[in-house]
């Protein structure tokens, strides 16, 4: 009997262990599943929270942020449809084109973004292509009211309608509504705008905005929301909202410098040199001030006042980039000393090696200093960084023509001139170059075209009426290739009385009848812009009741110029 106890004992202790490892294991199984479970919901809330950030993020970031982002994520729908909206906010729709292209690529679909892309296409003058966009989004049938509003609505304008009338005609609001579709932000805002009030120097584009809304009359405020406009290229809007600051603040120095800034980046460029000359009067050593005069001065051709000020400047912050460049570009406009503007480029080089935005500047300089294998390095560099810039493509296809030459390096110039054009196909300088390349590779027929449109933009385009002349002649049009022999014979002649006045302008920039006289020729040579030019830069010099000498002397004392000036 006590054999068969013991073997129950036992079993019954194995049935116990049993259960109690099943316990144990169950416990940790469910310990494992309620891991699991929390690991889940971390991975979970991380990636709404990420999610939500990358809302927040898209609604406060500047224009600048949002192209930086897009060359690391061209494939993110939501930031190539929001970056070509406020691109299309800036005016600079060639680019918002390309951009609101690629958001459609990348699987954006919605109808205020069908609108703003063929309204940006409208605003470029390619017709064709916003009524194919517009038949395109009519595809979606979610977009297909919207878009038949837009459809109507351009079939009753006349054939002739601007551009930019038409652009209004397809989306009246404007890139506004696509806006606001993708900065609506998340929970995260509140985040947002306590880091803003923390450090309202660094607050985004949002909260600034709402800030501006609410404190109208907050000066500060009302300065922080015109520098967002300034940053995302609004400068209409800027000038606007920064001269209603100065009217509450007018003793700010900043306010008014900013207000220069957006002035001149407006094209009020006669406006934004007296604003930065008042600055100066109460700050002469406001650097910032001085660099916007001297950007005034390169503007309006008055390029030893421009080497002074940035002379003064360079002086004043050796270690400013901005400074040097404006140097460079000064002594590069005045064709006097180019190597010095050599120099001083590389010496930008050297305190930014990772900014590139000048480089179509630095390339021009060095082209004319005979270093085009350098140029044509910085112009690959700054594609890099910038491959919608038609300019650098523009300068790259002459670079490679003037370097190197063979019939390879000659295709490669004639692709970069046709992507230039396609990005700015109004660019009468673009549509020169390609019409004298196809001109010389001996495809007259293909050349006449691009000629004839470069010259209709720009009559005063010499190069072009030569090429065209040897093109027509080429393709047996012997008429209009002796019309064309004539006109550049004139332009020759006009041509040569501008490079005239303009050296006589270099050896005397202090003789404002000078500027007044090549005013007077580009009026009679058709160029009312010009002629404006050099007129703002006339009465620059003639301020006040002093002619010819009291404007200048007032400059000069600003930017603590001591070479005395003639007085006549």
């Amino acid at each position: 009997m006590s054999q068969p106890k013991a073997v129950m004992a036992g079993e019954q202790i194995g049935s116990g262990k049993a259960v109690l490892q099943g316990r144990v294991k169950s416990w940790y199984k469910a310990r494992y599943l309620m891991r699991l479970f929390w690991l889940a919901v971390l991975l979970g809330f991380g990636t709404l929270c990420l999610r939500a950030w990358h809302q927040t993020w898209l609604s406060e970031a500047y224009l600048p942020d949002l192209q930086q982002a897009a060359r690391q994520r061209p494939y993110d729908g939501s930031l190539m449809a929001l970056l070509g909206a406020r691109l299309a906010q800036a005016r600079q729709y060639d680019a918002a084109a390309r951009y609101l292209e690629q958001a459609v690529s990348a699987g954006e679909d919605n109808p205020y973004l069908w609108l703003t892309w063929a309204a940006t296409e409208a605003a470029r003058d390619d017709r064709n292509l916003a009524w194919a966009v517009l038949m395109a989004g009519m595809q979606h049938p979610q977009d297909a009211p919207l878009l038949q509003s837009a459809i109507q609505r351009c079939r009753a304008l006349p054939p002739d309608t601007p551009s930019l009338t038409l652009a209004a005609t397809i989306s009246p609001v404007g890139p506004h509504s696509l806006v606001a579709r993708y900065t609506q932000g998340s929970f995260l805002n509140l985040f947002a705008d306590w880091y803003g009030h923390c450090f309202p120097e660094r607050s985004g584009y949002a909260t600034r905005r709402a800030w501006a809304l609410r404190q109208l009359s907050n000066p500060a405020v009302q300065r922080l929301w015109g520098e967002a406009l300034l940053k995302d290229g609004r400068y209409a809007e800027a000038v606007a909202v920064l001269q209603k600051a100065y009217r509450l603040a007018p003793n700010s120095l900043r306010i008014h410098r900013d207000l220069a800034d957006a002035l001149f980046h407006e094209g009020e460029v006669g406006k934004a040199g007296l604003e930065y000359e008042a600055c100066l009067k109460e700050h002469p050593n406001d650097l910032a001030s001085l660099l916007g005069l001297g950007q005034v001065a390169l503007d309006k051709h008055i390029l030893q006042m421009a080497v002074d000020i940035f002379q003064k400047a360079v002086t004043l912050a050796p270690k400013n980039p901005d400074a040097w460049i404006g140097l460079g570009r000064a002594y590069f406009n005045q064709q006097l000393d180019l190597g010095r503007s050599l120099q001083a480029y590389q010496q930008a080089v050297k305190l930014a090696p990772n900014r590139t935005d000048f480089y179509p500047h630095y390339a021009d300089t060095l082209r004319a200093t005979y270093h085009y294998r350098e140029a044509e390095q910085v112009l690959r560099r700054r594609l890099w960084d910038a491959p919608y810039e038609a300019r650098t493509y523009f300068l790259l296809a002459i670079t490679l023509q003037e370097y190197n030459v063979t019939p390879a390096r000659l295709q490669e110039a004639e692709g970069d001139l046709r992507v230039a054009l396609s990005m700015e196909p109004q660019n009468s300088a673009i549509l020169s170059a390609l019409g004298r390349l196809l001109q010389q590779e001996g495809k007259p027929e293909q050349a006449i075209p691009f000629l004839e449109s470069a010259l209709k933009r720009d009559v005063h385009d010499v190069a072009a009426t030569i090429a065209l002349a040897r093109a027509c002649q080429e393709a047996g049009r012997i008429r209009e290739a002796q019309a064309a022999e004539r006109s550049a014979t004139d332009l020759t002649r006009y041509l040569a009385q501008v490079k005239a006045l303009q050296d006589a302008i270099q050896q005397h920039p202090e003789e404002s009848i000078l500027y007044r006289r090549l005013a007077d020729l580009y009026l009679s040579g058709g160029e009312p812009d010009k002629a404006q030019n050099y007129l703002e830069a006339a009465e620059l010099l003639e301020r006040n009741q002093a002619k010819a000498l009291r404007g200048l002397q007032a400059l000069q004392h600003a930017t603590f110029n001591t070479q005395p000036l003639n007085r006549r």
